[in-house]
Order: C-alpha cells, then sequence, then structure tokens
C-alpha cells in the first residue's frame, strides 16, 4: 500500500490556478479517503427582479463608454 498523500492549502490553490489558467471552466477533483472535493467554476449571477435586469444592462453600457 502507498503512501498517503496530504496536500497543503497552497498546493491545492496552485492546482486550481493552473487548471483556471488553461481552462477557466475546468473542474478540479481531489480525491481523499473520505470522499472527492470537486471545485466548479464560478458561475454567472442570475437576474431575478426586473431592477436587477435593468441595472445590470445599465452597468454594462457605462463601462462600454470609456
Amino acid at each position: 500500500m502507498g503512501k498517503q498523500q496530504n496536500f497543503s492549502a497552497a498546493q491545492i490553490k496552485r492546482f486550481v490556478t493552473a487548471a483556471r489558467s488553461a481552462d477557466p471552466n475546468a473542474i478540479v477533483e481531489i480525491v481523499t479517503a473520505a470522499g472527492t472535493v470537486r471545485i466548479l467554476p464560478e458561475s454567472e449571477p442570475v437576474a431575478d427582479s426586473p431592477f436587477d435586469k435593468w441595472k445590470a444592462n445599465r452597468n454594462e453600457s457605462e463601462t462600454q463608454r470609456y
């Protein structure tokens, strides 16, 4: 039986950063004895109300002016 590998937080951060630089939508899976950890890409916020939709459109148009 092989030696159990323990990853530090810095190593995991480097793994995720490397995966995101290669593919922004990459899914990183870390398999441990306790189970599998999946780190998913960030999802786009969903505008639920008409005000949120209006504000998102307004912010987009303001950033395009400059």
